[in-house]
């Protein structure tokens, strides 16, 4: 499964990670789609069905999102940290 970051709109679909403007990690699978925080202390799955309702929802650019959770990741774990 394919991992991409996405900054979505979550009501009450998934209430492990909460609701508002979240960034997520998505991974989607045949069945299920698998939220994931970025900093991974939330996870949920919700149903194919679901996540294409949030997905129509989407404001920016998804390149840019990946682009700033790539830098994100360097500042939070750098590469001593990330090497263990």
């Amino acid at each position: 499964m394919k991992e991409e970051a996405w900054e979505i709109v979550i009501t009450t679909e998934a209430p492990r990670i909460g609701s508002g403007y979240r960034f997520v990690k998505v991974r989607e699978g045949r069945k299920w789609t698998y939220l994931t925080t970025l900093c991974d202390e939330g996870r949920t799955k919700l149903s194919r069905s679901e996540w294409a309702k949030i997905k129509k929802r989407k404001k920016l650019c998804m390149t840019e999102v990946n682009k700033s959770l790539r830098r994100a990741k360097k500042i939070l774990f750098p590469r001593s940290w990330r090497s263990r």
